[in-house]
């Protein structure tokens, strides 16, 4: 993992979102840094969590935390940094993310 995360802004993670997925966010796909699992919204959805828990969680936290027995329980919140990307908002502040998953499909 590299010491130092990627940091992009806020308007350059959008813009590569949509030319990897399309324009539908609940369609993007981010990948987890520890397991390599790859996870959308539409999973944690499909899990029973509401659009805005699975808007929250598909880029900041593993979906291996949600399906038992799976064991990964990666966050970017956690005690050790996982994160290999930052984005910086209009406002100054900056969040740690996953990063996008290989652009292996696109939704309309």
């Amino acid at each position: 993992m590299p010491a130092v995360p990627r940091v992009i802004t806020e308007a350059e993670w959008h813009a590569e979102g949509e030319r990897r997925f399309g324009p539908r966010q609940r369609y993007w796909a981010f990948q987890c840094p520890l397991c390599r699992g790859v996870q959308t919204g539409e999973d944690f959805s499909a899990l029973g969590c509401s659009p805005s828990a699975a808007s929250d969680a598909v880029d900041t936290a593993c979906i291996g935390g949600y399906v038992e027995g799976r064991g990964c329980e990666a966050t970017v919140h956690g005690l050790h940094p996982v994160h290999r990307l930052v984005v910086v908002f209009p406002d100054g502040h900056h969040e740690p993310r996953f990063e996008f998953a290989p652009a292996a499909r696109r939704t309309p």
